[in-house]
């Protein structure tokens, strides 16, 4: 695990498998991989796979760190977890989904608030 940092990183990755905000979920996800902790990070891949929807977004989150809500809130939440599943190629099929989705929400140049 990262430097000093093992029992922040212990806390977060038991705090996400505990919750479902999927904006949590997602961020956690990306530390565990960083981390190199790749079975936990997968636990959380497979928790966001079951909140993506058919049209590729990721339902699910409560809060971020930006404060956003709406369709804005969706754009982050769904640009994190796809960051996530491209670090393993299992997800391929999640990737695409939600590239296209976030393609498809750009809106003159701008994802709404985001």
């Amino acid at each position: 695990m990262a430097g000093g940092c093992q029992k922040e990183i212990a806390a977060l990755k038991k705090h996400a498998a505990a919750i479902d905000d999927s904006y949590i979920v997602a961020l956690a996800a990306n530390v565990l991989y960083a981390t190199g902790d790749r079975v936990g990070g997968r636990q959380l891949l497979d928790k966001l796979v079951k909140g993506q929807e058919r049209d590729g977004h990721v339902n699910g989150a409560v809060t971020g760190i930006t404060r956003s809500g709406g369709d804005a809130l969706a754009v982050e939440t769904t640009a994190l977890a796809v960051l996530a599943w491209m670090k393993d190629p299992a997800y391929a099929a999640s990737v695409e989904k939600g590239m296209q989705w976030i393609v498809e929400s750009n809106h003159g140049g701008r994802f709404g608030s985001t």
